[in-house]
């Protein structure tokens, strides 16, 4: 008897110290991870090789991850058979709870070498190039005031403070600031936005032609305030509208809520969702050699 209650404490310790590390999966400031599979391409290439160009994608966020990858950088009359059009990424599964390393995807062409006449060798840079759409849920925890001039503090469950959200939210922009602003009935939320990823912020309506001559400066930087609530069914107005631009890579939106009620400060849940397109590369320096 001893021995089955001692199994049993054990278990229910271990379960308990899985589920605390579970809860905290929702961090980090990624949504892809790309790298070439090792040898695609090689380094070095001769005259009439066959190789491979091969992209692993991992899905690291928390939002399934949709949009294109483009490889660029080289004449593809030279590099015959690699094709210049956009290639479909699409990894559904993302980081959870149970899985905290997300999907992966391999994107792989094939072709040959074709080295120009005369010339002994020929050095370029091949890049890949992703363009995707994604998104980022936030739940900050924050203290509401109905009554913030009251005199009688003493029966409040919380103090009305901003807070600093580190960390990440599993994607690569992220809600890092909330100041809160409590008026009599009314309480009006500061958000700030942030591109805490290596990559560059992409209007959503460029996502599908981002490496067209027409896009410019101008279509980058450009998110959307899909909602913003606080606890389960006050979703609350937000300024300025949408799509909101982000200046040197920040934004602040302003969201009011004037659903306030009761005396006593409490403290809630503000739960921000934005979307937007992201555009990232990783590149391949390879060095082309003639056989004669």
């Amino acid at each position: 008897m001893i021995i089955v209650l001692a199994s049993i404490l054990l278990v229910s310790c271990g379960t308990g110290d899985r589920d605390e590390t579970k809860a905290n999966w929702r961090t980090g400031t990624q949504a892809i991870e790309m790298s070439f599979l090792q040898g695609t391409p090689p380094t070095v290439l001769y005259d009439g090789d066959v190789f491979d160009i091969a992209v692993e994608i991992w899905n690291r966020g928390a939002s399934p991850l949709v949009g294109d990858l483009y490889l660029t950088g080289f004449d593809d009359s030279i590099f015959s058979g690699i094709t210049k059009r956009p290639l479909p990424i699409s990894v559904e599964q993302h980081k959870t709870k149970y899985n905290t390393e997300g999907g992966y995807q391999l994107i792989r062409e094939s072709g040959r070498i074709l080295m120009p006449e005369g010339s002994d060798t020929f050095s370029t840079t091949i890049k890949a190039v992703a363009c995707y759409f994604y998104e980022t849920m936030s739940d900050v925890q924050v203290c509401v005031d109905p009554e913030p001039n009251k005199r009688d503090l003493s029966s409040d469950a919380c103090q009305v403070r901003d807070v600093s959200v580190s960390g990440g939210q599993a994607a690569p922009v992220a809600v890092t600031n909330v100041k809160v602003e409590s008026t009599p009935q009314k309480t009006i939320f500061r958000i700030t936005i942030k591109n805490v990823g290596k990559g560059t912020v992409l209007d959503q309506a460029v996502v599908d032609e981002c490496l067209d001559s027409d896009v410019v400066f101008a279509d980058t930087n450009w998110v959307d305030l899909d909602s913003v609530r606080l606890g389960l069914d006050d979703f609350l107005q937000c300024e300025p509208p949408n799509p909101v631009k982000m200046s040197g890579g920040t934004a602040t939106v302003a969201c009011t809520a004037d659903r306030i009620v009761g005396t006593s400060a409490y403290s809630s849940v503000l739960t921000v969702v934005l979307t937007y397109g992201y555009r990232e590369d990783i590149e391949q320096k390879v060095q082309l050699r003639s056989t004669i």
